[in-house]
């Protein structure tokens, strides 16, 4: 997956290495905070208000941004984005329906 992602956005070695590094910051930077909030907030606070923002948001920026990848077709790369999308929004809701009803 890598070498593709390398590839489609045209980097090279310290650019690519750069990025990973600094994803890889991030998360670890980001998961105190992420830790603290379900603590402050609640669990079942959290789990609703990420189900409505993940479920309205990420389908139109995908589908955007599925039209401009290289060498794909936009319709193959929108079915597939559409596709993954809305099966994650109709499986998404009994998930974390189940992991609130849990935890």
């Amino acid at each position: 997956m890598i070498p593709l992602v390398k590839t489609r956005l045209n980097l090279n070695d310290a650019e690519l290495g750069s990025l990973l590094l600094l994803l890889g910051a991030g998360s670890v930077s980001m998961m105190p905070a992420t830790g603290m909030l379900p603590v402050r907030a609640g669990s079942r606070t959290i789990i609703l208000i990420l189900a409505i923002v993940i479920s309205v948001r990420p389908v139109p920026v995908f589908l955007t941004e599925a039209g401009k990848l290289k060498g794909v077709s936009s319709a193959m790369a929108g079915s597939v984005i559409a596709i993954f999308g809305y099966g994650g929004q109709l499986a998404g809701p009994a998930i974390l329906g189940f992991i609130a009803r849990r935890f």
